[in-house]
C-alpha cells in the first residue's frame, strides 16, 4: 500500500499539463517516402516473411514491429512501398516524426503543426490546421474523436497534378489518448481537382466551428460552479424533464417512498439521476448524478476510462506532499485522494456554491476512471 501511495505521489509531483508547442513544418511526400524507404531497408535485414493479400490490392508483409505494404509479391531493394503500419507498443519503433505506439496525445500534437490549441470543432471531430492552396499542395490535420478522447489523428497531403489530386497521409489510432498504432499511406485516394476543392471547403467550414473544445489550462483552477455540467446537464438546475429532453427516454424510471416524500431513480446506458420529491410529487431536486459509461462527459472533459494522472492534471494542485491536493481537505474548496485497500484510487473534489457544498467523487480501478458521482452535502 505504501509503495502504491508513493507511486501516485511521484506521478502527481513530476507530471502536469503544459501547453503544446507544435512543430510548424507540415509533412511532405518526400518525408513519407524517406520513412518508407527506411522501413524497407530494415525489413530486408529481417528473416523473410510470407506475404498476404492486402484488402485494397497488393500484398502485406507483417513483421514483429511493423507491416509493409507493396504491390510486389516479394520485397527487394527495388520494391515500391505503398504503406507502413507501426503497431508494437513494446518496440517503440518511431515513425517519420519520432512518434510510436505508446506515446501520449500531447507528444503527437507537438510533432505537427497545430493552429487549434483548444481543439475547437464539434464533439466528433476537429481540424488541427489547413496549409496551402489548390492547385498546389494542401496539408490538413484533423482528428476524429469522442469528445476529449481522440480516436484518430490524421495528417493528409493533397498533391495536385493538373486536374487530378492524389491523397497520402499519416494516420494515428489512439486509445485513452495514447497512440496504439500509426500508418503511413502513400496513395490513399485519387480524385479530381473539383472533388478535392469540395472536400477541403468542408474541412474549412469545420475549422470555423466552436461547438465543443477540449479543456486545457497551464495552471488549472480548483473545482468550481462552472464545472457542474455533464454532457449538457447542469447538476444544480437539471429536472427530470430536461434530462429526458437531453438524454432521451430512460431505460428505467422507478419511484420509492422515502419518509413523507419520494425518491425517483432514472437510469440510462451511461448515467443515473436520483431525484427527491415532496409528498405531492410536485417539487423535485437532484440528489445524485452518477456517470458509469463513456457516453456522458463530465466536468473538464472527464470520460470513463481516463487515467488518474490525466484527471489530476485538470484541477488545481498546490500541495505536493500527502493526499490533499489543495485546500485543507475538510472545508470546501478542496481536492484530495485516497488509495483503498483493494488498490483502487478515490479522488474527491469539493466546491462551495452559495449555501451548498458540491462533491465530485471519482473512482479509478487499474488506473482507469470507472465512476464519477456528483452530490451535495
Amino acid at each position: 500500500m505504501k509503495k502504491l501511495l508513493a507511486a501516485v505521489l511521484s506521478l502527481v509531483m513530476l507530471l502536469s499539463l503544459s501547453p503544446v508547442c507544435a512543430q510548424e513544418d507540415v509533412p511532405t511526400v518526400d518525408e513519407l517516402l524517406a520513412f518508407c524507404d527506411e522501413i524497407l531497408s530494415d525489413a530486408l535485414k529481417q528473416s523473410p516473411v510470407s506475404p498476404e493479400p492486402a484488402e485494397d490490392g497488393g500484398y502485406v508483409f507483417t513483421y514483429e514491429d511493423y507491416a509493409v505494404y507493396s504491390p510486389d509479391a516479394a520485397l527487394t531493394e527495388e520494391s515500391r512501398i505503398t504503406g507502413v503500419d507501426l503497431f508494437n507498443p513494446d518496440a517503440l519503433t518511431e515513425d517519420l516524426r519520432g512518434m510510436a505506439p505508446g506515446y501520449p496525445l500531447s507528444s503527437l500534437l507537438s510533432a505537427y503543426p497545430l493552429d487549434n490549441e483548444n481543439l475547437r470543432g464539434t464533439y466528433g471531430e476537429a481540424v488541427l490546421y489547413i496549409r496551402g492552396l489548390l492547385p498546389g499542395t494542401v496539408n490538413v490535420g484533423r482528428t476524429v474523436r469522442n469528445g476529449s478522447h481522440m480516436l484518430i489523428v490524421e495528417h493528409t497531403i493533397y498533391n495536385a497534378d493538373g486536374e487530378n489530386v492524389e491523397k497520402c497521409c499519416v494516420l494515428y489510432t489512439l486509445e485513452n489518448n495514447f497512440i496504439i498504432a500509426s500508418q503511413v499511406m502513400l496513395s490513399v485516394q485519387q480524385m479530381t481537382l473539383d472533388e478535392a476543392h469540395a472536400e477541403i471547403e468542408n474541412l474549412s467550414l469545420l475549422q470555423e466551428k466552436d461547438e465543443y473544445r477540449v479543456y486545457t489550462a497551464e495552471n488549472p483552477e480548483a473545482f468550481t460552479r462552472e464545472d457542474l455540467s455533464f454532457s449538457g446537464l447542469d447538476f444544480l438546475t437539471v429536472t427530470p424533464q430536461s434530462a429526458l429532453d437531453t438524454l432521451g427516454g430512460a431505460l428505467s424510471d422507478t419511484w420509492a417512498q422515502d419518509g413523507s416524500g419520494y425518491i425517483r431513480s432514472m437510469q440510462w446506458n451511461d448515467v443515473q439521476l436520483v431525484f427527491s420529491y415532496d409528498a405531492q410529487k410536485s417539487t423535485s431536486s437532484l440528489e445524485l448524478l452518477q456517470v458509469y459509461g463513456d457516453g456522458v462527459e463530465g466536468p473538464r472533459n472527464l470520460h470513463i476510462g481516463d487515467s488518474a494522472l490525466s484527471v489530476m492534471n485538470r484541477f488545481e494542485r498546490t500541495n505536493l506532499e500527502g493526499a490533499v491536493l489543495y485546500g485543507d481537505g475538510e472545508n470546501a474548496p478542496y481536492g484530495k485522494f485516497h488509495v483503498r485497500e483493494d488498490g483502487s484510487l478515490y479522488l474527491l473534489y469539493a466546491a462551495q456554491v452559495e449555501d451548498e457544498t458540491v462533491l465530485l467523487a471519482l473512482t479509478f480501478v487499474d488506473d482507469q476512471l470507472v465512476d464519477m458521482t456528483c452530490t451535495c452535502l
